[in-house]
């Protein structure tokens, strides 16, 4: 009887793990990011830190600011691509073309995160407002998905 109830509880940490992980990596946690808040997160990118010559909290905090930066770049750029190869070739208003983008020809998240952070800092207007919409938009004027416009 033992036994059992150990593998039950074993299970059920397991299922939990999988749930939290799936609904921490889902791109609605992205949402309501500002963009100045994806920005400062994303330029610990640029950065070379010794890890000898800082403190352990900032090594967290670099840690910490890697990990959103990388997380909402991968959803959107995830996002994006696959709106693009998946869907039916048709006119696209301009309001939803920049929801869609071609992302094959890109081999570096780099090349992601420094067009998000050139637009942010072209566009400091919007740094307030929502990220994932003006990252989207940044994304998509570079790599418009080819599909609608062949």
């Amino acid at each position: 009887i033992f036994m059992k109830n150990e593998n039950i509880n074993f299970l059920f940490c397991i299922v939990f793990l999988i749930f939290s992980i799936k609904n921490s990596l889902t791109a609605n946690d992205f949402y309501d990011y500002p963009l100045y808040y994806i920005v400062d997160a994303c330029d610990i990118t640029t950065q070379r830190i010794d890890p000898n010559e800082v403190s352990q909290e900032e090594m967290l905090e670099g840690r910490e600011k890697y990990s959103i930066c990388m997380n909402f770049i991968m959803a959107l750029s995830t996002t994006l691509n696959s709106r693009c190869l998946s869907s039916e070739k048709k006119k696209l208003s301009p309001e939803e073309a920049f929801t869609y983008a071609d992302l094959s020809e890109v081999h570096t998240t780099q090349d992601l995160i420094k067009e998000v952070v050139s637009y942010a800092k072209k566009n400091s207007h919007f740094n307030n407002q929502i990220a994932w919409l003006h990252a989207s938009k940044a994304i998509s004027q570079k790599w418009p998905c080819k599909k609608f416009f062949d």
